[in-house]
This record gives C-alpha cells, sequence and structure tokens, in this order.
C-alpha cells in the first residue's frame, strides 16, 4: 500500500482561469481563500482528476465563471480552463460521463438552461437553449450525445432527454397505469439509462426501473409491486450474468414515512421470478454500530412493540450499491442515512422577525453506518454486518464506502476519522476488519489539523481522499491552510 500526498489550494483568482500554486513533483500547494467556496473534486476514472471552484465575478456585470484545472494520474497538471455563465443561473449539477465532463446550470425560475461539456484535452462547448420554466431538475446523466434530466414541473415529475448534436429537448416516455409518478432517479447502465420511478395506484406505492435507450426510447420495464401492507420507497437495478436482473430497495408500511427494510426482487431477463423482504429488525447486526447503552435501548422498544404487534419504524434510508455475485450469493451494501432539517424564522421587509412565522429547510443528509449483507441466490439472508463509518453530513447524496472485488474477495474500503479502514470479506463469509491505515499527520514534518471529507472511488486500486489540513508550513515559511488529496493505493 502507498500513497502520493497532494496539497492543493486555492489562490487569489487574479485571472479567469488563474490558480496559484509552488511545490515540485508530486507535492502541489496552495493556499485556501477563506473568502472562496471549498473546491469541488471531481474524479475522471483513469484519466485524472478536476478541481472545480465556482462562482466568481465574470467580466461583466451580469455574468459569472467558474475555474477548473485538470491533473492526470500522476497528479501534475495538465491544464486550466474557465466557464462563464449568467448571474441568473446556478451551477446545480455535475458528473463525468463518456470521457468528457458536463456542468448543468440553471434556474427553475428562468426558460434558460446551460450545459457545458469539458474533453479531456480540455475543449469546452457550451449548448445554450430555452426549456421549461419551472423546471427544477433534481439529477442528470448522458448516454452517448443525450443529457437525461429528471425533476419537477410544477409538481409534477417528468423526464426529458437533450440532444447535444442539435440542441434538441424532447420528453422521455412515463406513460404507465398510474397519473402518480415520481422519477426518484436517473443512471447510466452500459448500453441504456435506468429511470427509478415511483409509480401510485389505490394509494399505494410500486417501483418500475425503466430502461431507455440512447434514442430516448423504453426498452424494458422491471415493475415490483409490494405487498397489501407496504409501500416500496426506491430500488436499484443491478445487471447479473446469464439473464439475471435483480432489483433491491427500502420498502416502509403503508402510510408511514419511516424505513421498515430492503426487499429484494429477482427476475430473469423481464420476468419476475420472486420478491423477499428483510426487516431491519431481523438483521442481527443492524445496531450494531450504536453503543452498548444505545443498542439495549433499540432492543427494549423493539420488543415492546413486537408485544403490541406493532413493528418498529426506522427513519433511515439506504444508499444502495451494485449487488457482487459470487457463486452461489449476492453481496449487498448499504450505506444509512437520513435526512436533517432546520428551522428559520421569517423576517418581513424590515428585517424583524415574524412570530410564529417560521420555515422547516433542509439541512443535509447525516450518514451514521454502512451494512453489508450476504444473500442466497434463491432470497434467504445468511448474514449481516454494521460497519460504523464517519458521522459526516452532505448536502448531495454520494457514496462513501468503495467496493473493490478482488479474486475471491470483497474489499471495502472507506474513510473513518481521517483514516483508511478496509475490510475483507473472504470465500469463507468471514468478515475481517484490517488494520486502519493512518494517512500522513504532517506534511514536511509539520503539525497538522485536518477536517476530511470522504473517500472516492478513482480507477483500478486507486482511491482519492480529501479535506482541508490547518497550519501547513509553506516555502516562506508562513502558516496557511490548504485544501488536500490523498492518492492511496491498495
Amino acid at each position: 500500500m502507498r500513497y502520493i500526498s497532494v496539497l492543493i489550494g486555492i489562490f487569489l483568482w487574479a485571472s479567469p482561469a488563474g490558480i496559484a500554486q509552488h511545490g515540485a513533483g508530486g507535492e502541489l500547494e496552495v493556499p485556501v481563500d477563506p473568502d472562496q467556496k471549498a473546491p469541488k473534486m471531481i474524479p475522471m476514472r483513469g484519466e485524472g482528476v478536476v478541481l472545480l471552484c465556482e462562482a466568481m465575478q465574470g467580466p461583466s456585470a451580469d455574468s459569472l465563471y467558474i475555474a477548473l484545472v485538470f491533473y492526470d494520474t500522476l497528479l501534475q497538471e495538465k491544464w486550466k480552463r474557465s466557464v462563464g455563465y449568467s448571474k441568473r443561473l446556478a451551477l446545480t449539477q455535475y458528473d463525468y460521463q463518456t470521457n468528457q465532463l458536463f456542468l448543468v446550470f440553471q434556474n427553475a425560475y428562468r426558460s434558460t438552461l446551460q450545459v457545458t461539456q469539458i474533453d479531456l484535452a480540455g475543449r469546452v462547448r457550451n449548448h445554450v437553449i430555452g426549456y421549461l420554466k419551472h423546471f427544477k431538475i433534481t439529477d442528470f446523466t448522458v448516454l452517448e450525445n443525450n443529457v437525461y434530466l429528471v425533476g419537477e414541473l410544477k409538481g409534477v415529475s417528468i423526464a426529458v432527454v437533450l440532444n447535444l448534436q442539435n440542441d434538441r429537448m424532447s420528453p422521455v416516455p412515463l406513460a404507465l397505469l398510474s397519473k402518480h409518478v415520481e422519477v426518484k432517479r436517473v443512471y447510466p447502465n452500459k448500453e441504456f439509462v435506468n429511470l427509478v420511478i415511483s409509480v401510485e395506484q389505490n394509494k399505494q406505492k410500486s417501483i418500475v426501473v425503466r430502461e431507455i435507450d440512447k434514442n430516448g426510447n423504453r426498452r424494458n420495464d422491471y415493475q415490483i409491486d409490494p405487498q397489501p401492507e407496504y409501500d416500496l420507497l426506491d430500488g436499484r437495478l443491478s445487471y447479473l450474468p446469464d439473464g439475471e436482473r435483480v432489483v433491491m430497495g427500502t420498502y416502509t408500511l403503508r402510510k408511514s414515512d419511516n424505513t421498515q427494510g430492503l426487499y429484494f426482487s429477482k427476475f430473469h431477463n423481464e420476468e419476475l421470478l420472486f420478491t423477499e423482504y428483510f426487516s431491519f429488525t431481523s438483521f442481527k447486526n443492524f445496531f450494531g454500530y450504536l453503543g452498548e447503552e444505545k443498542q439495549a435501548e433499540v432492543m427494549e422498544e423493539m420488543m415492546r412493540n413486537e408485544e403490541k404487534g406493532k413493528p418498529l419504524g426506522l427513519k433511515y434510508r439506504l444508499l444502495l450499491h451494485d449487488l457482487i455475485k459470487q457463486d452461489d450469493r449476492y453481496f449487498m451494501v448499504g450505506e444509512a442515512y437520513y435526512p436533517t432539517y432546520r428551522v428559520v424564522r421569517k423576517k418581513n421587509s424590515f428585517g424583524r422577525r415574524h412570530f410564529p412565522d417560521k420555515q422547516t429547510i433542509f439541512n443535509g443528509y447525516r450518514h451514521t453506518h454502512a451494512v453489508v449483507a450476504s444473500i442466497h441466490e434463491s432470497g434467504q439472508l445468511r448474514w449481516d454486518r454494521s460497519l460504523k463509518m464517519q458521522d459526516i453530513k452532505l448536502f448531495k447524496l454520494k457514496p462513501q464506502v468503495n467496493i473493490l472485488p478482488r479474486d475471491e474477495n470483497v474489499y471495502l474500503v472507506y474513510n473513518m476519522a481521517g483514516n483508511i479502514r478496509q475490510v475483507q470479506i473472504t470465500s469463507n463469509d468471514e468478515v475481517l476488519l484490517q488494520e486502519p491505515m493512518v494517512l500522513a499527520a504532517g506534511f514536511r514534518n509539520n503539525p497538522i489539523s485536518y477536517k476530511s471529507r470522504g473517500a472516492e472511488y478513482w480507477y483500478g486500486n486507486h482511491f482519492l481522499f480529501s479535506g482541508f489540513r490547518k497550519n501547513v508550513e509553506n516555502a516562506t515559511g508562513k502558516r496557511e491552510d490548504v485544501f488536500y488529496i490523498n492518492k492511496v493505493s491498495f
């Protein structure tokens, strides 16, 4: 195991493309400007990584720009670019797909959309088009020359596809048996784009995963209808060998906001074979991340509810990974989280508070732990484990656990309080917690305190860990705060 430590920061942005930096070889070091937002790190698989800094004043009063710096896999700078956009828009989505970086700028109250594509050579192409006013984009993905956007238009869930060759936008078919549909998310899967759709019929919620081809046409539907007492909340379709398809997601009791457990639906091609339900309370180690005292309280509450014939509903959601199949077993990894909110009080035009007027607003997702389970191909739960994670809050859901199959073993790698945790699952179903790898506690032997932002899979056996370090001594002897990236290889 080895690591390359790269310290990167934001200097005073004197020019549209300028990130000042100093250092040599594999080391970059630039002070963080406290007046600028933290940079965003966008891994670009085996090509490199981009750092993005947003919302700086452009050349005109009504324009802004973002600056991007691209580094190769040796973390050597290759190019810098700037992307301008109207001050009336905001960068709301970004992703790396099909060897290009895509940025989406929008304003739900404006009828203008900007999609920017940047290729590996740094060539920038902007698509500024008129589109549906009041369309609030919640997710997007790219397949070849098409950008698929999903969101809400005046309370109605819709999906559209933008053709980047002619800048034309058209609707994605959502015609189902019910008018009450909600597109949960969209993601690519080889030659298709998958739409995860919640369908309400007779006051009960089902899940449909719809495959859309590169031309925006509907291909196949994988529909799961729940048992009478349940509603399905979400789902993820995994493609497995020999025509096997599995949709896993979470379910709840009807008319309840609390998650009850997981469902496992197995298909052969498009034919549904069976669906199994696993209540979180039936997992032996679901609450293993809690301390003994808190775990005892939860178990007591479960027993009281069981005596009353009332199951324990949980506020957890699970961010599910693709299933991994080995022989006659499936490995499931889900990251438990829950949404948090805060209350703000409204003010009048004179800045005075109106009581009791107040507003509850979203305040990020809190990650708590990961659940690892082995499921037999016939649908029986074999075992489960709970992995305590760093208590981290994010405003955009993003996997924190990285899965690395190797030979007959599966490795889970994640960040825990600045250390790299590695869990090995053997072919004999042994779950081995490896000794944590402690990241460099200093740079040039300086004492450093740091705040981690988590880990992201990069390419091959490489991961990127990022965050902030304080009290770093630069070449002039001055101490500064920096944004850091650690490239870790296993």
